[in-house]
């Protein structure tokens, strides 16, 4: 199984405001998608994985959609909750991408149209590249091997993908496990602090996981 980058689509951009959807669907348009996603062994059409945000406010959840053109698209809604009417769809975004997980097409939905966005490119700060973690790093980074989420309990690998943001080194550390759909059980978002050391921030967890 391959074990590529699931990207965080835009969370940072997500809080709770009453045009939050034309706000974050605005931004995203101006904004680059990840170059690279996680497809799972034997994807099929109506395969769905839900992730939620480890602070439980937020939700994406992931499903191919269809096969066109050789290439598995892949639907991304991304949310937020609301008191008493659950989490609200604010960012849909449609990802057409090869077996080998590489985003060929990236699209905002909004009703019937479809709006078309770059994808990162090398030397982007949104260009994923991928770094194995030494055992000592995962020692420095606390990266588990066995890891408990809403889903259950699962034995995991570790990918981590280094990204420089505002001369801010950070890694993104998906666990995966070939068990689940989109093989990501949890992802992290590692900073690196000015003496060296990282901290961890606001990441996905596996919710639920099938086929539809």
């Amino acid at each position: 199984m391959k074990k590529i980058l699931l990207p965080l689509l835009f969370i940072a951009l997500l809080g709770s405001t009453s045009c939050l959807s034309t706000i974050v669907s605005q931004a995203a348009k101006s904004s680059k998608v990840n170059n690279k996603m996680v497809l799972h062994s034997n994807p099929r059409v109506g395969d769905y994985a839900i992730l939620k945000g480890s602070a439980g406010n937020t939700q994406m959840k992931l499903e191919i959609v269809k096969i066109s053109h050789g290439l598995y698209v892949v639907r991304s809604e991304t949310g937020v909750g609301m008191t008493g009417v659950g989490f609200m769809a604010s960012l849909v975004v449609e990802l057409h991408v090869t077996r080998s997980g590489i985003v060929k097409k990236a699209f905002v939905v909004e009703g019937t149209q479809y709006t078309p966005i770059q994808i990162a490119r090398k030397g982007d700060p949104e260009y994923m590249t991928v770094v194995r973690l030494t055992s000592s790093e995962k020692r420095e980074l606390d990266v588990p091997s066995r890891i408990t989420v809403p889903a259950g309990t699962y034995s995991v690998s570790s990918v981590a993908f280094k990204s420089q943001k505002n001369d801010t080194e950070q890694r993104t550390v998906n666990l995966t496990s070939s068990r689940v759909k989109f093989g990501m059980v949890a992802s992290y978002v590692y900073v690196k602090n000015s003496d060296g050391s990282f901290s961890r921030h606001q990441g996905f967890e596996l919710a639920e996981q099938g086929r539809k």
